[in-house]
């Protein structure tokens, strides 16, 4: 905690000065860590590992399931003006996608084609 380093009530000293140059490396980390003005932005990939055997890009896999999910929600909204059970509905998309019964946090085209599939079969 570098000068930061006494109690502010009492003025005791409940943490030693920071002397050697790792010391005073990570003092200033810590410090500039607890600035909010500084934002670091690592990309929305950065944690997750690359796998080169990719057979399409990011963006458009990423526009594949954009275009996914519009149909599903799309096909929701025939379905329950039909009369189907928006209960119905949503017990589709929460068994397919871990629990979660909103279609726009499915995370994967095959979950969307899934989902998709089953929805279409409730329209027969």
């Amino acid at each position: 905690m570098g000068q930061w380093n006494t109690d502010y009530r009492s003025k005791k000293a409940i943490l030693p000065i920071p002397k050697t140059p790792a010391q005073k490396f990570v003092h200033q980390a810590d410090y500039l860590a607890s600035r909010k003005y500084l934002i670091f932005d690592f990309g929305d990939h950065y944690y997750e590992p690359e796998d080169d055997n990719q057979s399409t890009s990011e963006p458009e896999k990423d526009r594949n399931l954009e275009l996914a999910i519009a149909c599903i929600v799309d096909i929701c909204k025939k379905l329950i003006e039909s009369g189907v059970s928006r209960d119905d509905v949503y017990r589709i998309v929460s068994e397919n996608n871990g629990g979660n019964r909103n279609p726009n946090s499915i995370k994967t085209v095959e979950v969307a084609v899934t989902i998709k599939n089953k929805l279409e079969e409730l329209q027969k």
